[in-house]
């Protein structure tokens, strides 16, 4: 009995440096960073598009496939606007893989979310979400253990849900994707006409321009 006793005792003490070494492993999240705008476009743009969505809306996958590629052509890459994502996460599932995008190099955010909406009627629909997400993190360039870290960061994920909470007391936001125009408020929803929307947009910030010389 007694030497049972010493065995477990022994066993716990070997695999003290073990557990310490494991903790000490594991990446550690800057939070601040990881939260930090990403633009998309020149940052000194005029107009700027807030795009909130979440990463399980089909909305805003939809989005992302078929309007995306005008809006960069006509309005991004152009100069006339820059667009700023922003994590409207809907369930937990989008909380994680909006964390594991969030984790990621800056010039690498928006590729991954793009991956994560064209792949999302896979990866929605699997057994395990979570698994999938990250495989599609890894074929990013990701560390898998990093990965796994920004997925289970409480803080990430509080500072994420206190965002969304902003946006919500600031515009109201109640579905996804909404895009919010500045200047110029303009608003919209589901599938936007953003030509009418960038008009009114600059025509807003040259008045406000003009307003500052007088």
């Amino acid at each position: 009995m007694m030497m049972k006793s010493a065995l477990i005792a022994l066993m716990l003490v070997l695999s003290l440096p073990a557990m310490a070494e494991d903790k000490a492993a594991t990446p550690k999240i800057d939070v601040k960073a990881a939260m930090a705008d990403r633009v998309l476009g020149n940052p000194d743009a005029p107009i700027t598009i807030y795009e909130y969505a979440s990463m399980t809306c089909s909305h805003c996958a939809a989005f992302n496939k078929f309007a995306m590629p005008t809006v960069k052509k006509d309005l991004i890459e152009t100069g006339k606007a820059k667009l700023v994502f922003r994590d409207f996460p809907l369930d937990n599932y989008a909380v994680k893989a909006a964390a594991m995008a969030r984790c990621a190099p800056a010039d690498k955010f928006y590729p991954l979310i793009s991956m994560i909406f064209n792949e999302q009627e896979r990866w929605v629909k699997t057994s395990a979400p979570d698994e999938a997400v990250q495989k599609i993190g890894a074929l990013a360039g990701m560390d898998p253990d990093y990965i796994k870290a920004c997925m289970a960061d409480e803080d990430l994920k509080k500072a994420m849900m206190e965002a969304m909470q902003d946006a919500q007391k600031t515009y109201a936001i109640s579905s996804t994707p909404t895009f919010i125009f500045k200047k110029g408020e303009e608003r919209m929803t589901e599938y936007p006409e953003f030509t009418e929307a960038i008009k009114k947009a600059e025509a807003a910030s040259k008045a406000a321009a003009e307003d500052k010389h007088d």
